[in-house]
């Protein structure tokens, strides 16, 4: 998903791309390379404004819709390979959902997200009804909860190989407008234990995990040895699981979202550029 792209009349709210990227693979002496790319820019469907975060879920993907001025626009869709989208969830208890940012599924096939209330403050959202929290939901029971708060703005979310561990970024230290980060707030990674009480998960223990270098850490990931990326200011910054910094991918100007492909490969958005990175296997797991 790119930017916010203002739109040419002062009347209409900016607009939001998505990006559809085909790879074409080959096999070389050094091992996997992508000798071409197919790039296309395509307007997410009008019942689906500000696209977010996504992930891939059952035969298509799930997307966070920031939503517009207009009610129950916002929230998570579910789009098919093929078709259009549909709601998933569109408020907590009647009240809307600020501006979903980013979402992953468990091993039970529960949703985790992050949703904060960074529409209004780029005036695509009418002002919160909602505290800037963390929810879980699970759609074979239906269950929706708040499971985190005290945030000041919540992005980033992942989970630990073993499924016992979540990650929330706060990138309280950016600023709405674009301008310099606010290095007295919070640009942090914070790590909770998943823990059951009476059957159902809660979070719990949560501590600081890291302090990123530059900028805020937008987007996070965890691989299948437990290291952590993040999408900062300097590129992607990478932490082993008990939080010492063990590595930089220096990306000029940093990055805003990053992803897992196949065989320990990693693609890095950078404003217009889309870089791929073979990680080593001796260093990082898949």
């Amino acid at each position: 998903m790119s930017d916010l792209l203002q739109s040419t009349s002062s009347s209409a709210l900016p607009a939001i791309l998505i990006s559809k990227i085909l790879l074409q693979r080959d096999r070389g002496v050094l091992g996997d390379y992508i000798p071409e790319v197919e790039w296309m820019k395509l307007r997410p469907p009008s019942s689906m404004p500000m696209p977010a975060g996504a992930c891939r879920y059952r035969d298509g993907i799930l997307f966070c819709s920031q939503g517009a001025l207009t009610p129950n626009s916002g929230g998570l869709w579910y789009m098919p390979w093929g078709k259009p989208p549909t709601p998933i969830l569109t408020a907590y208890f009647q009240k809307p959902f600020n501006s979903i940012q980013s979402v992953v599924e468990d091993q039970h096939g529960a949703l985790w997200f992050t949703d904060a209330s960074i529409g209004f403050e780029q005036e695509i959202r009418p002002k919160p009804k909602l505290p800037n929290q963390v929810y879980r939901y699970d759609p074979a029971t239906r269950d929706l909860r708040a499971v985190a708060d005290g945030f000041s703005r919540p992005m980033g979310i992942a989970l630990g190989p073993d499924g016992n561990t979540l990650y929330v970024t706060d990138t309280g230290a950016a600023r709405p407008n674009g301008g310099n980060t606010d290095t007295s707030s919070s640009a942090t990674i914070y790590a909770f234990d998943v823990a059951y009480r009476s059957g159902a998960p809660f979070l719990i223990n949560r501590r600081v995990f890291a302090y990123v270098k530059e900028g805020v850490p937008t987007s996070v990931l965890c691989d299948s040895s437990g290291n952590v990326f993040a999408a900062c200011g300097d590129g992607v910054e990478i932490w082993n699981p008990v939080g010492t910094s063990i590595g930089l991918i220096e990306v000029f100007g940093g990055c805003t979202s990053i992803c897992f492909g196949r065989n320990r490969e990693l693609f890095i958005c950078a404003k217009q550029r889309l870089w791929w990175v073979q990680l080593d296997n001796t260093i990082f797991g898949t």
